[in-house]
């Protein structure tokens, strides 16, 4: 009896886990759409020139963090209730490249590489008109154009360049603007 019990149930398993095969397994994540209900129009301008425009989005459920240098305050913001970002870049330093001479020597000697390290700070001007002067907190931030692939860039307060890499060279987000219509043309024209 006790056998009969354990096959029945065995078998009810086997047929349980072949027949939810079939069906989609369930997201964590929530359901997935093809349309991002917190995207907004816009044009991203990177300092080589280049635009991107489409809808713009940051990881799902963020807020873009910025910190006021006037009013030493953090804000969360979400990207409908920005008009404009505008990035420049606030000090750049050389790094060079240094090694002890021989193991267990004081002496430094330059290997003859360097890097440049950047620290930006943004202009944030909001929809209600208000202005804000400071730096962001490292996020991505995704633009999905008209060929439905989005293409991600990094907003941050500082950049580390590649070794040998020139200033000019080290391509950031220059400036983001919200929403559709003229401020995006006035972009376009701005980054050429």
């Amino acid at each position: 009896m006790r056998t009969a019990t354990m096959v029945a149930v065995a078998g009810l398993v086997l047929w349980s886990a072949f027949s939810r095969a079939e069906e989609a397994p369930v997201s964590p994540f929530g359901r997935r759409t093809r349309e991002r209900a917190d995207a907004v129009e816009g044009t991203l301008s990177t300092s080589d020139g280049k635009t991107y425009e489409g809808k713009l989005y940051l990881t799902r459920d963020k807020k873009l963090e910025v910190f006021d240098l006037d009013r030493k305050k953090w804000y969360k913001l979400k990207l409908k209730e920005i008009a404009s970002l505008r990035f420049e870049i606030e000090s750049e330093i050389e790094e060079k490249e240094w090694r002890w001479k021989e193991g267990g020597s004081d002496v430094k000697v330059y290997t003859g590489r360097s890097y440049f390290d950047r620290k930006y700070i943004v202009n944030v001007k909001l929809s209600s008109g208000e202005s804000l002067r400071g730096h962001v907190r490292g996020a991505p931030i995704y633009v999905k154009g008209e060929g439905g692939k989005a293409v991600r860039f990094m907003l941050r307060k500082d950049q580390r360049g590649e070794w040998g890499q020139k200033p000019d060279q080290i391509v950031y987000v220059k400036e983001i603007v919200f929403g559709p219509g003229e401020r995006k043309e006035e972009a376009v024209e701005r980054a050429r």
